[in-house]
């Protein structure tokens, strides 16, 4: 519902602080972009990885802000994380809400 200020992506995940999803792979991940559109602030998610989806190590990745100066249609704040040279033999992402965010796309690379 209410797509628009989504930048029109009516396939969102909305998590709030504490929520979290958990992607998993076939083979070990290489790789990840994550697009978000924040709700309030700038409140940024955090990331692990981790070998057998029990536990899982932190890691951080490169921040983007597509902020404009001219917001004539009200849109959320989008950013993009980029996770990449991740700890080797990771079958496991996950993402962890720290705040009011929603998740437009996340890819994951993967693969030998």
């Amino acid at each position: 519902a209410n797509a628009r200020p989504y930048k029109e992506d009516p396939h969102r995940v909305k998590g709030a602080a504490g929520d979290s999803i958990t992607y998993r792979t076939t083979e070990p991940l290489r790789s990840a972009q994550i697009l978000t559109l924040m709700e309030t602030a700038q409140v940024d998610p955090e990331f692990y990885v981790s070998v057998d989806g029990k536990t899982f190590s932190k890691v951080t990745g490169k921040v983007s802000k597509f902020q404009t100066e001219v917001n004539l249609y009200g849109y959320k704040l989008p950013i993009k994380y980029q996770l990449e040279n991740l700890p080797a033999n990771n079958f496991y992402l996950k993402i962890v809400f720290m705040g009011d965010v929603q998740i437009s796309r996340v890819e994951v690379h993967y693969g030998r």
